[in-house]
């Protein structure tokens, strides 16, 4: 039993304009018509909807980069794993299938490598690697939005930051890209109650505003399962104004994409989110991991897997003190995640989400499926749902 050929796509858990539903589904179904991964990570990684690729966010000293992972499975074993940090080209993916295959030749038989016997690294840092393989660096400019530049420039000014000039180029009309619309903002307060504000309310409220125009968070995650095996990516640009080497769940392999498999019970997830305390759980791994060990002593033959998605999900979150808070300045959870079941019996894909919204897309047997799932309020409640593959 396996899959002929399953495609599945994520664009990220988090807000979602409802003003550009459209423009979210024509990118999902764009990317479900590719049939290699490095093809549908392409559509979705240079598309200003996501801001991995083009529209990635710029953090404390102005620079812009992005982090991704790749797994790829035979025969029910991980055969390869790779995360690569603090990219600067806008196709991301591509980069690390590339360093993927660099690697199966740096540790061949007889190679340097093999021959003293060094281990195959897991996670690594794409400027030294392209340095010493002399490699060109690409211009990290053309991967950020003109509005996040100038909500840095503006963010760096309030709070006393020197801008990096070098880095920060002045803004320039670019007609090839669609400008996200800004969200909710909290710059209309009066001149007069923001002068009885101290200087530093005042500046963290124009930051607020400042961040609206460029609030893309959406880490990208892609799935394919056909005949020969299974491969999981993601790929992210970080959060606006970050510090300096901060990296995202996208970064780490077993926080943002994960595979297990327990007595042929195949289980591969993605998570999508606060990527800090998706890090902090090494959520996807946890996931998998106590999904095939749970559905391997599971006696039911259709149990709800939402619920105990949800449920495990929530079991972890208690083992740590969140990083993230919600409305209330309370401790939240705040991510989606994307997980395909596959047992002798029945193959699923099942997710849910905490965050307002959660848009992805699958395709089987040449059927397409786009999900925008959102919430009604503000609520920490999960959403969830699941398919019959």
């Amino acid at each position: 039993m396996g899959f002929d050929d399953l495609l599945v796509v994520h664009v990220g858990a988090g807000f979602h304009s409802p003003k550009l539903n459209s423009s979210y589904k024509k990118l999902i179904k764009s990317a479900l018509q590719c049939d290699l991964i490095q093809d549908v990570a392409s559509i979705v990684e240079k598309d200003p909807l996501t801001n991995t690729g083009f529209g990635c966010n710029v953090d404390r000293n102005g620079h812009g980069s992005l982090d991704a992972s790749y797994i790829r499975v035979r025969h029910e074993k991980v055969t390869e794993a790779i995360a690569l940090l603090q990219i600067s080209n806008d196709n991301p993916t591509e980069t690390v299938l590339e360093a993927v295959n660099w690697l199966d030749q740096e540790y061949a038989k007889d190679s340097i490598s093999s021959l003293l016997g060094l281990l195959r690294p897991l996670m690594m840092e794409y400027r030294d690697l392209q340095k010493f393989r002399g490699m060109g660096i690409e211009d990290e400019a053309d991967l950020v939005r003109p509005s996040t530049r100038k909500a840095y420039k503006r963010i760096a000014a309030l709070f006393g930051q020197q801008a990096q000039e070098s880095d920060v180029k002045a803004d320039q009309p670019n007609n090839t890209r669609t400008k996200r619309k800004n969200q909710t903002t909290n710059s209309n307060l009066s001149i007069g109650k923001r002068k009885k504000m101290s200087d530093l309310e005042a500046a963290t409220l124009e930051a607020e505003s400042a961040t609206d125009e460029c609030n893309v968070q959406d880490t990208v995650g892609i799935m394919h399962f056909n005949s020969e095996g299974y491969e999981l990516a993601s790929s992210s640009g970080g959060t606006f104004f970050r510090i300096p080497g901060r990296v995202s769940c996208a970064g780490v392999l077993g926080a943002g994409i994960a595979f297990s498999c327990v007595n042929h019970i195949k289980v591969s997830t993605m998570c999508t989110g606060n990527g800090d305390d998706i890090t902090r759980m090494n959520l996807a791994s946890y996931l998998s991991d106590a999904f095939t060990t749970h559905l391997d002593t599971l006696s039911e033959d259709t149990p709800d897997f939402g619920k105990i998605l949800i449920e495990m999900v929530l079991r972890k979150s208690k083992q740590y003190e969140l990083s993230g808070v919600d409305h209330n300045n309370e401790p939240s959870i705040y991510l989606g995640v994307i997980m395909v079941i596959e047992t002798r019996e029945y193959k699923r894909l099942v997710y849910c989400h905490s965050t307002e919204s959660f848009y992805f897309g699958f395709k089987l047997k040449g059927g397409t499926e786009i999900v925008l799932s959102r919430k009604d309020n503000n609520s920490n409640k999960f959403l969830y749902g699941e398919y019959i593959l």
